[in-house]
């Protein structure tokens, strides 16, 4: 229920920002059978795994092997031992090399009610700073973790309110006993 607390009527566009196994995807067309299209973005190859089998015959799926930035750039993402926690923010002694991009250069067009979850382990800021038209023009739903950073839970809030106030209402929610999975939702007004 984490990215589910303030939901649109109807999802058109899912896109899954840390898409991982594609579990949080696979939810949502569970809870959306309508939606039309999901775009994974996620720097790896995906497993093959009976939720992206699902997806795939679905919906329109669409996988964009990057990491979403506010800038186009090749970088270091860092290998935890727990590869869903591998973070482009917090180092470790192992490294690969990945594609950094900003949404606004590959995503052209959403449908109306679309919905973005971000969840990826301290980017979540430069992704949303990479995708201003996407944000201006399009104006998703958004569920944004702001827990994965020291200074994300007061630094993405400050950023995606003064800048997109007028078009957005915030609320945030909390969804576990410990200081994780903490998510800011911006909906359109």
């Amino acid at each position: 229920k984490q990215y589910q607390s303030f939901l649109p009527k109807k999802i058109s566009t899912f896109v899954d920002l840390g898409f991982y196994d594609g579990l949080t995807s696979y939810e949502f067309l569970r809870l959306f059978p309508k939606i039309k299209e999901i775009i994974a973005i996620e720097p790896f190859s995906l497993q093959k795994n009976i939720f992206i089998k699902f997806l795939k015959n679905k919906t329109k799926f669409r996988h964009l092997k990057i990491a979403a930035s506010n800038l186009k750039k090749t970088g270091k993402i860092y290998i935890d031992t727990t590869p869903s926690a591998n973070s482009v923010k917090f180092k470790t002694n192992k490294f690969k090399i990945i594609n950094f991009e900003k949404l606004d250069s590959k995503i052209k067009k959403l449908e109306d009610n679309s919905f973005i979850k971000f969840d990826i382990e301290g980017g979540e800021l430069d992704a949303i700073k990479g995708m201003s038209k996407i944000i201006l023009n399009f104006k998703p739903y958004m569920a944004v973790s702001i827990y994965h950073g020291d200074k994300d839970f007061y630094e993405i809030p400050y950023y995606l309110i003064k800048k997109y106030k007028d078009i957005y209402n915030f609320e945030i929610r909390h969804y576990s006993y410990g200081y994780n999975e903490t998510v800011l939702y911006a909906l359109p007004k």
